[in-house]
């Protein structure tokens, strides 16, 4: 399938809002940036393609999952703005642009039996954005940029932040119990770190002397042997 716009009403390019089925697609070529929408559920694998540079919107109402997805090179700026995108097994999401999470909406990771979730495009996290893991012992080792308050939800295995954080953020940990290692060099973050539920393991360090600030709650665990500046 080949697509590019909004769709009909701006509902988007692409939508299911059939209730009683979840739609699947193998293979979708960009020909221009696109919305993606719907009411129902439904998913994408195989292959994401553009010729050049294009942006993808997810505004989907509900949970859409992407599945040992391989987005090509030109697939640009990837903006989650409502709703849940499930990022699954060795999902990729293209060398160039941002992956942004809007302040309604949630990126959820899955490992595929074996493969486990990574993201390596950078990822911008809006103020009420949430990031879950739900199954597995996956990774993000892209940078991350956070603003206002950002909810990490932690079930599986584990959730494994690599990459630099920055931002004046706030990374709140609560719900789940199964920890998020923090194991990345980020003297750019001047936000906190909130512990209200499970482990922080801390293996990196945190700010460079500025306001960077880890609070922990009664019955939490916070350990590591990085630092916080």
């Amino acid at each position: 399938i080949t697509v590019q716009g909004t769709g009909v009403g701006g509902a988007g390019a692409i939508i299911n809002n059939n209730g009683t089925s979840v739609a699947h697609l193998g293979a979708v070529t960009l020909a221009g940036d696109v919305l993606f929408g719907g009411s129902q559920r439904w998913d994408l694998t195989n292959t994401l393609s553009a010729a050049s540079p294009h942006n993808v919107t997810m505004a989907n109402a509900t949970y859409c999952e992407w599945r040992d997805l391989n987005a090509g090179t030109a697939v640009n700026n990837i903006n989650v703005t409502s709703g849940t995108l499930g990022w699954v097994g060795n999902t990729t999401a293209g060398s160039s642009g941002t992956l942004e999470v809007g302040g309604s909406a949630s990126l959820k990771f899955f490992n595929d039996g074996s493969l486990t979730a990574n993201v390596t495009k950078p990822i911008v996290l809006d103020a009420g954005s949430t990031v879950v893991n739900g199954s597995g012992a996956n990774l993000i080792s892209a940078p991350i940029s956070l603003s206002g308050f950002d909810t990490f939800d932690i079930a599986g295995t584990s959730l494994t932040l690599s990459g630099a954080l920055s931002g004046t953020g706030t990374l709140y940990k609560q719900n789940n119990t199964s920890p998020l290692y923090i194991t990345g060099s980020s003297p750019a973050f001047s936000g906190a770190v909130l512990l209200y539920n499970g482990k922080i393991i801390l293996n990196g360090s945190l700010g460079s002397g500025t306001s960077s600030s880890i609070t922990s709650q009664s019955g939490t665990v916070l350990a590591g042997t990085g630092a916080n500046n």
